[in-house]
């Protein structure tokens, strides 16, 4: 069989571009490391994440230079520039905390941050199952409302509310109270609530399959506007689960019966009993009457007698 030399030549090209876009495509591309690298910070083990994907979209970078603890184990997550490519930073839980209070503490002046970053802080389980406070201008250099409490899917009404945020110092603290009847969100400074709301929608849902997570990006995978690397600090991380109050009742304490204890009177005490005793039987009188006549009349009988001798003799 003839070989067709224009064919041979068609898929000879044909090789060599297919190589050329794979080397390219090496070049250009990052390569990023299955996600192993953990770290430890307030009391948990979070898994760093790494790789091409949302939000964003975002390359994440999970090097100790974008996701490290400080010598009094803060917690840091940069957005920075890499050979020439923008990263975003996150870690997250591996599995669901349930129901509770989540804290967050942060030194970080979060009413400034980037006008093309978002810092997040929330529960996530997939897109339309999220609970978030989130500090962003989402790329609107003119947005003075950089506080975000959302429910996702934040396209529903009601499921979002942005508020102006300005803080006095660095120092402020972001919570979620998530119970099955309510989702509270606050934000505090210096002990003072500046920030509030609560959310009673029906796209509050039943834990199990999410999970607390911490981010740092770019919107739209934009680069900061200030086109350097930009940083925030998590001081710490606190999470006190919903105590359910106990359903079994109280039984009161009672005193124990305390029984007299009866003995047997002595002979003596009979003896003083009786003679004490103004309620004896009256044959008991009528007895002792009747003794004391008879000493009476002996003792009459005696003297009679003593006195006849008596004038006998004389």
């Amino acid at each position: 069989m003839r070989t067709n030399p224009f064919k041979t030549k068609i898929s000879k090209i044909t090789s060599i571009l297919a190589i050329s876009t794979l080397i390219f495509s090496s070049l250009s591309a990052p390569t990023f490391a299955a996600e192993t690298r953990t770290i430890d910070f307030s009391g948990y083990t979070w898994t760093v994440k790494s790789g091409f994907n949302g939000p964003g979209p975002n390359n994440w970078d999970d090097s100790s230079s974008s996701v490290f603890l400080d010598d009094t184990n803060q917690l840091h997550l940069k957005v920075s520039k890499i050979a020439d490519q923008w990263y975003s930073s996150e870690v997250y839980l591996p599995n669901s905390l349930g129901y509770g209070t989540y804290e967050w503490e942060t030194p970080t002046r979060v009413d400034k941050i980037d006008t093309n970053l978002v810092l997040g802080l929330f529960m996530y389980q997939d897109d339309t199952h999220e609970i978030d406070i989130e500090f962003s201008q989402w790329g609107v250099p003119s947005e003075k409302n950089v506080l975000n409490y959302t429910v996702q899917p934040y396209t529903t009404t009601g499921n979002t509310q942005s508020y102006p945020l300005v803080l006095t110092d660095g120092t402020s603290t972001h919570k979620i109270e998530w119970t099955k009847d309510y989702i509270l969100f606050s934000t505090w400074q210096n002990g003072q609530k500046i920030g509030e709301r609560n959310y009673t929608g029906s796209d509050n849902f039943v834990p199990g399959a999410e999970r607390v997570d911490m981010n740092f990006w770019m919107v739209k995978g934009n680069a900061p506007a200030t086109g350097t690397d930009q940083e925030i600090i998590i001081k710490s991380f606190k999470f006190t689960p919903t105590s359910v109050p106990t359903t079994t009742p109280v039984t009161p304490v009672q005193e124990p019966t305390v029984n007299p204890i009866i003995t047997e009177p002595t002979q003596k005490e009979k003896k003083q009993s009786k003679n004490n005793d103004n309620s004896r039987p009256k044959k008991y009188e009528k007895s002792d009457k009747t003794r004391k006549e008879k000493i009476e009349e002996i003792v009459k009988k005696f003297k009679e007698k003593m006195r006849k001798l008596s004038k006998k003799r004389s």
